[in-house]
């Protein structure tokens, strides 16, 4: 259980790391992906200079049956239930995060709301779910504490990988007054932090770990709505109801982000991004 001293500590410093014990249903979930996990996938996003990916996005419906079971663990409903009073929560986004040994695939300080527009920043937070022990040497997560109260700030945009034009966003400038804290987690340790908390990484160097971690991202809402790929939200707590998740049942057959994704797959959604940053270049000239 959540304590009251532990929930005064995540409002504090933006952030929280919670042992699931003895939650076998997650445990059982936790060694199966990462012993099953292929970091060769094609579909790896933020792609470094050389075009190596870092994630594997939108993972809960991959294998429905194994997140499902994450979902429904006790660990993850607890948060749900003590860190959101809303009626639903639901997942925004989900992913498997890797770094490939000897490689450069640092996270720029940011944070999550930095990757959204202005009129799209949430007060929701990301679960980190540690596959392997993590630590300084195959790149754990950082974060700076107390810097959610800062509320979102301003990121620029870095490319990184010329041919897909995958970039990263990073906090700029810094705050020069806060402190970087290393979380050294054991595996099986599940992170909450806030979307507006800062955090950041550096490069795998050991070569016997890939610092695999699922992470996935929680908005707790009144009503329902599509998640970041457009689709009808998978819930962690809350049951949809007649005809509110029809609605976006429906609403979903004509999102954008839907459409983005479904023509991303095929490949068109790169040439654009070249052409547009092309024509950029062009112009600032």
């Amino acid at each position: 259980m959540i304590s009251k001293a532990s929930l005064d500590y995540y409002h504090e410093n933006g952030y929280l790391i919670l042992n699931p014990g003895s939650d076998d249903t997650l445990w059982e979930a936790i060694n199966y992906l990462s012993k099953n996990f292929d970091a060769r996938s094609e579909k790896a996003y933020f792609k470094n200079a050389r075009g190596l990916g870092r994630q594997q996005i939108n993972v809960f419906r991959n294998d429905p049956k194994v997140f499902d079971s994450i979902i429904n663990s006790d660990a993850i409903k607890e948060v749900a239930s003590t860190l959101f009073k809303s009626r639903f929560v639901q997942v925004q986004q989900s992913k498997l995060s890797f770094k490939i040994p000897g490689e450069i695939t640092d996270w720029y300080p940011h944070q999550d709301n930095g990757y959204r527009c202005i009129s799209d920043k949430r007060e929701g937070l990301a679960l980190f779910v540690c596959l392997e022990d993590m630590n300084e040497q195959n790149g754990a997560l950082g974060v700076y504490p107390k810097s959610h109260l800062l509320g979102p700030l301003k990121h620029r945009r870095v490319v990184e990988d010329s041919k897909s034009l995958s970039s990263q966003m990073v906090v700029d400038p810094l705050p020069a007054d806060l402190t970087l804290k290393t979380l050294s987690m054991r595996k099986g340790c599940v992170l909450a932090f806030h979307a507006n908390t800062i955090h950041t990484s550096g490069p795998n160097l050991n070569h016997n770990s890939l610092r695999l971690a699922l992470i996935f991202e929680l908005e707790g809402r009144e009503d329902l709505t599509l998640d970041d790929y457009g689709l009808p939200p998978i819930l962690v707590k809350g049951k949809p109801s007649f005809p509110g998740f029809l609605l976006v049942q429906i609403k979903s057959l004509f999102s954008m982000r839907n459409i983005f994704w479904k023509i991303e797959s095929l490949g068109f959604i790169k040439l654009l991004r070249r052409i547009t940053h092309k024509v950029r270049v062009v112009n600032e000239r």
